[in-house]
């Protein structure tokens, strides 16, 4: 439960916790070093409890985390990791705390905050019949005293939590005649009401680390996964063979004799073509500092404050009607004169924040290339006139491939057609992202809370990238088989299944009437 929702006006109910299902240890002071070290309570100041959590270079905070259930050593506690299930987060550390009170209540003893007092105080004045306003403080008062004072807010603090600071204020109680006492006691009322200095602070004190590093966003690139090309398709051992006519339906089989009045035909197979084709991948990665901007509008309200009424004395003035007597003062309440906070509307905050940002890329190179067309073939064998004949590749079967767009270039700029670095504005000479403007409920931003990665990961672009160009025109015209088209982080892999092979229309390599 957070403190907002304990202190709303609705309220909710007390959780019951059994000791035997949620065992508690109370350590006790002789238990723990820790423990003895504490500032005396209704003696120390805040700046007290400021030092025995900060002091000497935070050398309490592993003890004070583990009374807590947690483990954080003080090097983490100042600049803002927490790791948990090894996950390391970063932000900042805020302890609350509040001084408690030892009292009776209905007979039974127990512990009081401040937050428990109000509350108690509330509910009484709103449900108990007869119960008067402010019972509670001409009873406690010291305790008010006490335990308000110790632990009010230097600052605002998180405005989910609705605490706001007090710009110092004290809680006094005087009590060295009737109207001192009266007037503190009014004055406590009014202040631990809603809206009132002790009853916006809740009495809880926040103690935040001083960071001796500035803040940075540093994020890391998820690595690319490079693509595996796969080996390139093996060609075929190139066969031939001489064969008697007609073609498929051969009379003769010229391997058990050549009869001599029968013509003769070469039948060669070989693939379309034969290629070699090797890419390598060029998998890079740039990280740059540069410094995040991001302007806040801020929306807040003053807390309401009070002062001494001039027209008056102790909240009472001369009677016009009865001169040896007085009336209340129509000015004010007891003396003091209540003003409204001031609201504050869209108030500008730029915040900068330090950020060391990683992107990668990845394209591809052309490393070797070679395509060979047919040409024609040669057939040897001694039934041929003079042992073999050469063979001309049938031009109106065959149709080479033709190499329509090669590209290939060694140079890195060539290939990085944008870099997200390269284009941030620099100004003052440092690299600026700004990010949109946002609004934001309180008067100061809390750079220490914000988180921007996402936003700064948005925000950012991505390496544009392209690869050498290869476009054969084949059996798949004008499709690349290495494409340089434009696209963000990673390019196209080469597509080798444009280059497969494959064997020629049968009546392409050979002739009739070779003998």
């Amino acid at each position: 439960m957070s403190i907002f929702d304990y202190m709303n006006k609705e309220g909710r109910a007390y959780k019951l916790r059994d000791a035997s299902i949620e065992p508690y240890k109370y350590v006790k002071p002789g238990d723990s070093d820790i423990i003895d070290s504490m500032p005396e309570p209704f003696k120390c100041s805040k700046d007290d409890w400021v030092k025995w959590f900060t002091g000497d270079d935070y050398k309490n905070i592993p003890e004070i985390s583990r009374l807590c259930g947690e483990q954080i050593p003080a090097e983490d506690f100042k600049n803002g990791i927490y790791k948990y299930k090894g996950l390391e987060k970063h932000g900042t550390y805020k302890i609350f705390f509040e001084p408690l009170l030892s009292a009776r209540v209905n007979n039974v003893g127990m512990f009081l905050s401040l937050r428990d007092a109000i509350r108690y105080n509330e509910y009484h004045t709103a449900n108990t019949p007869g119960y008067n306003n402010g019972k509670i403080v001409n009873w406690l008062n010291l305790m008010f005293e006490y335990l308000a004072n110790k632990a009010f807010l230097y600052k605002d603090e998180v405005p989910a939590l609705n605490m706001i600071k007090n710009d110092g204020y004290r809680v006094e109680y005087l009590s060295s005649n009737e109207q001192e006492k009266k007037a503190s006691r009014q004055e406590i009322i009014n202040q631990m009401g809603p809206n009132g200095k002790i009853y916006l602070s809740m009495g809880v004190g926040v103690v935040t680390p001083e960071r001796t590093e500035p803040i940075e966003i540093v994020i890391p690139a998820d690595p690319i996964e490079v693509p595996e090309q796969g080996p390139e398709e093996m060609p075929m051992e190139p066969t031939g063979k001489l064969r008697a006519e007609d073609r498929g339906n051969e009379k003769f089989n010229v391997l058990q004799g050549i009869p001599a009045t029968e013509e003769l035909y070469a039948d060669i197979e070989a693939d379309e073509y034969l290629h070699e084709l090797n890419c390598i991948p060029v998998d890079g990665e740039r990280t740059e500092s540069f410094v995040v901007r991001k302007t806040y509008y801020k929306t807040w309200k003053d807390p309401d404050y009070s002062e001494d009424c001039s027209r008056c004395a102790d909240g009472t003035v001369p009677d016009p009607d009865k001169p040896d007597s007085t009336i209340d003062c129509p000015y004010c309440e007891n003396g003091r004169i209540r003003h409204t906070g001031s609201r504050h509307d869209n108030v500008p905050e730029t915040v900068e924040i330090n950020c060391t940002y990683t992107r990668r890329y990845l394209y591809w190179l052309i490393d070797r290339f070679a395509l060979y067309s047919l040409d024609g073939a040669r057939v040897n064998n001694d039934v041929l006139e003079g042992g073999g004949v050469d063979i001309e590749v049938n031009a109106a079967k065959y149709a080479a491939p033709e190499i329509v767009e090669f590209e290939h270039s060694d140079r890195h700029e060539d290939h990085i057609i944008a870099d997200p670095f390269e284009e941030l504005p620099v100004i003052d000479g440092k690299r600026v992202l700004v990010l949109d403007s946002e609004n934001y409920s309180g008067s100061d931003v809390d750079e220490y809370s914000l988180d921007l990665t996402d936003e700064v990961d948005k925000k950012l672009g991505h390496f544009h990238v392209r690869n050498d160009s290869l476009i054969i025109d084949f059996k798949r015209p004008g499709t690349p088989a290495v494409s340089n088209i434009v696209t963000i982080v990673q390019a196209e892999s080469p597509d080798r299944a444009v280059m497969q092979l494959c064997k020629p229309d049968p009546l392409v390599p050979y002739p009739y009437n070779i003998a």
